[in-house]
């Protein structure tokens, strides 16, 4: 699942710091109480409520593949342009 943005997690701390009750809070930006209780843990600790870096090593797959590409794209750079096909049967 990917985190929520920024700008979402913030509007939901400041409607906690205006007083909004939860279940105002929950039905109005569709989160959890466990996310709004993980956001208010993380911003007391850390001061901020940036997302935290996924687990786990980097994907090696995905960095192989966009060097093939970019390697690709330099041996042919027509490869970019649009093709306009030729219309079967007319």
């Amino acid at each position: 699942m990917r985190a929520y943005p920024q700008d979402l997690r913030q509007q939901v701390l400041r409607a906690v710091d205006d007083g909004k009750s939860r279940a105002e809070i929950i039905k109005h930006f569709q989160v959890s109480r466990a996310t709004i209780k993980r956001y208010l843990k993380q911003r007391r600790e850390t001061g901020t409520v940036l997302p935290r870096p996924l687990p786990g090593r980097p994907s090696k797959k995905g960095a192989a593949l966009q060097m093939g590409v970019q390697e690709m794209l330099e041996a042919h750079p027509d490869a970019r342009k649009p093709r306009v096909l030729p219309v079967v049967g007319s």
